[in-house]
């Protein structure tokens, strides 16, 4: 049984027993609460001041990008987001779902030559159990500025559709305000869909060791190319409904 289980387990007791007296405890900031699949969102945000912070509150976002949904052997992407009064930002975190395979992680930083953008850290990524972190020498958000990073993951093949799954919390440490913060869990989940047609066609082909039709064109096809990516992002866009009905109709 992991820690984060045997955790949940002992709050799940507290709290009965304080409810058993008629007590009540209110969860401090930085204090995961327990996932539940009825009133999970796609969205949340976190926050703490501390003594460390000398009063100022400090901020910590994920969400879901999208519209919430992940397909078996599909990707989903998490955006974590954290800001605060002049804070100094030197590491971000993102906790995921357990099979998740990180493809690609990007960051956005305020620098003080060239503004704010995104930019690949997937190679500087690191990646320990089911966390992925990005670091760096201290991220200012002074003015209205955010420090983010954007994580991008492939599922696993076994999810079943029409399930909610947790895809956990996020993390941030801020420099000379309290330290390190972490909510492994914010309550937060994703619904299960089945693949589109695209998707299967897509996952027959990465089966067959084809891939795109970019791949596929060097071993089957000879020179044809499909310069706009992938045999599944064509059909995605057909009408097959129009297809059809002008097929009956003539």
């Amino acid at each position: 049984m992991s820690r984060k289980t045997l955790t949940r387990i002992a709050a799940a007791g507290a709290s009965a027993a304080l409810i058993a007296t008629g007590m009540s405890v209110a969860v401090g900031t930085g204090v995961a609460s327990a996932y539940d699949a009825e009133t999970c969102t796609t969205s949340a945000q976190r926050e703490y001041s501390n003594a460390g912070s000398l009063g100022t509150h400090y901020y910590l976002s994920k969400e879901i990008v999208g519209d919430g949904t992940v397909a078996p052997d599909g990707t989903i992407t998490f955006l974590i987001k954290g800001w605060g009064a002049s804070a100094m930002i030197n590491e971000l975190t993102d906790y995921h779902p357990a099979g998740f395979e990180l493809v690609k992680a990007e960051l956005n930083v305020s620098w003080v030559l060239g503004g704010q953008g995104w930019e690949d850290a997937t190679a500087r990524a690191v990646k320990s159990g089911n966390s992925v972190s990005v670091e760096g020498a201290g991220w200012t958000t002074a003015s209205g500025a955010t420090a983010a990073i954007r994580t991008t993951y492939k599922a696993p093949s076994n999810l079943e559709p029409g399930t909610r799954i947790d895809v956990g919390g996020a993390g941030f440490n801020v420099m000379l305000a309290g330290g390190n913060h972490q909510w492994e869990d914010m309550n937060l989940c994703a619904t299960v869909r089945a693949k589109n047609v695209g998707e299967q066609v897509s996952g027959s082909l990465d089966n067959a060791g084809l891939g795109s039709v970019n791949t596929a064109s060097a071993n089957a096809f000879g020179s044809l190319t499909d310069p706009q990516g992938s045999i599944a992002g064509i059909i995605n866009n057909l009408d097959f409904g129009k297809i059809i009905g002008g097929a009956m109709g003539s």
